[in-house]
C-alpha cells in the first residue's frame, strides 16, 4: 500500500514541476527528446516494416482475419510482369514470371531468388505441378511467336530443365492437371512471326510417364481468356472466356462468351453443359462446398466494363442463376473495378487490394470486403496498408495460411492472410 501511495505522489509531484517550468526549459527538457525518441521510434518501424517485413511479422501478434506483411518479393522492375505460383509438396511456394523465379519459404515468410538462366522469357505461359512434384511450364508468347518449348522445375535441385515440344504452341491458354497424371491443355491461339494470331480448336495432353505431348479432342469453339475448374468426378469444367473469329476483313475479333463446356477425361470427350447468364471473359470462379461453381467479375463487353453480377452455376443441371450484385458503394466507378479475390473454406469470398477507375487515372483498392455466398450478403471488414495491384495471385498453404503475390509491376510486397 505504501508503494502505491508513494508512486502516486511522485506523479503528483512531477505534475507540479511540469506546470512551474517555463516553456523554454519544457521545450529542452521535455519537447525535444520526446520528438527525437519518436522519430526514432517511427524511423525503426519504417525499416522494420519495409526491409525486413518477415522478421517484422514473427515479432507482432496476429490473429485470423489480418493481411500479415511477409518478405519482399524480387523484381526485375524493368521487365517485370504478373507472376504465376505453384504450392510445392514440401510446403514452398514456386513463383515466376521467367524473367524473376523464387521460392516462397513458409518457415521465414521469406523469397529466394532462383538463379538458373535455363528458363526462357515468356508472357501468358502457365504452370501445373507433376505428380512426381516437379512443375512444368506450358505456352507463352515471346516477340509475337507462340514457342513450342516447355520447361521443367525440379524443387529438388531448384533448376530448370528443357521439357518435351507442343503439338501446338499457344497463348491465351489453360492447363489443368488431371487426377491420371496428364496435364489438360486447352484454348487459346498459335502465332508465327509477322503473322496474325491462329485461334485453335485442338486440345492436347502432357504425358509424364513418356514425357510427351498427344493429341486430345477438339474444342467445339475458338475461345481464350477462359477459366478451368476441376468437378468432384474428375472432369474439367471449361467456363466463359472470349470468343474468337476473323471479321471480313481478315482480322480477329473476340466477343465474351456464356458457353459452358465439360471435358471427360474418361471418355475423351468435350460437350457444351449449358451457360452462363452475364458473357465475361477473365472471370474469377471457385468450386463451393456444394459442387456448384460461383463466378465473380470478369470483362463483359469490348469497352473492359466489369461485370457486377455474381452467379451461381450448377453443373449437374448446366442451369445458371444470379444470387447478388457488387453493391454500387462498394463499386466505387461504374465503369471498372478489379478486385481480388479469394474462397475460404466456409464458402465466404474475400475480395482485396485492386483497383478502381477515378476521374482522371487508376487508383488503389484499399478496402477488404467479405460476400457471404449463403446470406448472399456483404460485410466490409478493414483497410490494407499497403496496395495490392488487380494481378495478385492468392495460393492456399499447408498451414491454412493464404499467401498474397503481389502482381504489379512497381510493387514488390506480399503478404499473408491469417484464416485461423
Amino acid at each position: 500500500m505504501n508503494k502505491i501511495i508513494n508512486f502516486i505522489k511522485l506523479i503528483f509531484k512531477s505534475i507540479i514541476s511540469l506546470l512551474k517550468m517555463d516553456f523554454k526549459d519544457f521545450a529542452n527538457k521535455i519537447l525535444k527528446p520526446a520528438i527525437k525518441i519518436g522519430f526514432a521510434i517511427f524511423i525503426a518501424i519504417f525499416v522494420l516494416e519495409n526491409l525486413f517485413p518477415a522478421e517484422l511479422s514473427f515479432i507482432i501478434p496476429h490473429k485470423q482475419g489480418d493481411f500479415v506483411r511477409v518478405g519482399n518479393l524480387h523484381k526485375n522492375f524493368l521487365h517485370s510482369r504478373e507472376n504465376q505460383a505453384v504450392l510445392l509438396n514440401d510446403g514452398r511456394v514456386f513463383i515466376t514470371d521467367t524473367i524473376t523465379s523464387q521460392i516462397y519459404n513458409p518457415k521465414n515468410r521469406r523469397f529466394k531468388l532462383i538463379k538458373d538462366k535455363t528458363l526462357q522469357n515468356r508472357y501468358d505461359f502457365r504452370l501445373s505441378k507433376l505428380k512426381d512434384g516437379k512443375v512444368i511450364l506450358i505456352g507463352g508468347s515471346f516477340y509475337q511467336t507462340t514457342p513450342e518449348e516447355t520447361f521443367i522445375f525440379n524443387p529438388n535441385i531448384n533448376k530448370f530443365e528443357k521439357g518435351s515440344k507442343m503439338l501446338f504452341g499457344r497463348s491465351g491458354h489453360e492447363v489443368m492437371a488431371l487426377n491420371d497424371g496428364r496435364v489438360f491443355v486447352v484454348g487459346g491461339y498459335n502465332q508465327q512471326k509477322g503473322k496474325q494470331p491462329e485461334y485453335i480448336y485442338s486440345t492436347e495432353f502432357f504425358n509424364s510417364k513418356i514425357n510427351e505431348f498427344e493429341k486430345g479432342p477438339e474444342m467445339p469453339i475458338k475461345i481464350s481468356n477462359f477459366k478451368l475448374l476441376l468437378d468432384k468426378d474428375g472432369n474439367v469444367v471449361i467456363i466463359g472466356g472470349s470468343r474468337n473469329y476473323k471479321n471480313k476483313e481478315g482480322y480477329i475479333e473476340s466477343i465474351p462468351n456464356t458457353d459452358v463446356f465439360v471435358f471427360n477425361p474418361r471418355f475423351n470427350t468435350i460437350t457444351k453443359n449449358g451457360n452462363l447468364v452475364v458473357k465475361r471473359y477473365k472471370q474469377d470462379i471457385f468450386m463451393l462446398n456444394s459442387g456448384e461453381i460461383l463466378i465473380m467479375q470478369g470483362f463483359n463487353v469490348k469497352n473492359g466494363k466489369v461485370a457486377e453480377e455474381i452467379e451461381i452455376y450448377n453443373p449437374k443441371t448446366g442451369i445458371s442463376s444470379i444470387i447478388s450484385i457488387l453493391p454500387k458503394d462498394r463499386r466505387k466507378s461504374s465503369i471498372r473495378l478489379c478486385l481480388n479475390t479469394v474462397k475460404l473454406v466456409d464458402d465466404t469470398v474475400i475480395l482485396y487490394g485492386g483497383v478502381f477507375q477515378g476521374s482522371f487515372a487508376y487508383m488503389p483498392y484499399f478496402e477488404v470486403d467479405k460476400f457471404n455466398t449463403k446470406t448472399k450478403q456483404y460485410e466490409i471488414l478493414k483497410k490494407m496498408n499497403n496496395v495490392m495491384t488487380s494481378s495478385s495471385k492468392s495460393i492456399y498453404l499447408y498451414n491454412d495460411d493464404i499467401l498474397l503475390i503481389n502482381g504489379g509491376v512497381l510493387e514488390n510486397i506480399a503478404h499473408i492472410y491469417k484464416t485461423k
